[in-house]
């Protein structure tokens, strides 16, 4: 069975700033894993520590810098806010973001 895997809208944005296309693949391809899943193991998502209901997507298990964060909801699961820094300089920035986001996800 499939899972509906929305995208906020400003995830989508965050998203399009990535311009590596390998990375950009890969992420498609560990969304697509979610979305045939209720629940994916390591090394392709993990639970956020001290962050209920937040989770991180692990493009090419764990080896690529993008970090998509999402929640499960309802419906499925919506990808909340996205990293893309190769230093993950901004993983606290896009975990803020999916943060304040989260509650406009939970149909």
């Amino acid at each position: 069975m499939e899972h509906v895997v929305v995208w906020d809208s400003e995830a989508v944005r965050e998203f399009e700033e990535l311009k590596n296309v390998k990375e950009r693949k890969s992420v498609h391809i560990v969304v697509s894993f979610l979305a045939q899943t209720t629940t994916l193991p390591m090394p392709h998502a993990k639970k956020l520590k001290d962050e209920p209901g937040l989770f991180e997507l692990r493009p090419r298990s764990g080896k690529s810098y993008v970090r998509p964060i999402y929640r499960q909801t309802k419906g499925g699961f919506a990808i909340l806010a996205v990293s893309i820094k190769p230093d993950k300089a901004d993983f606290p920035k896009a975990l803020e973001n999916a943060r304040a986001r989260f509650a406009h996800h939970d149909d």
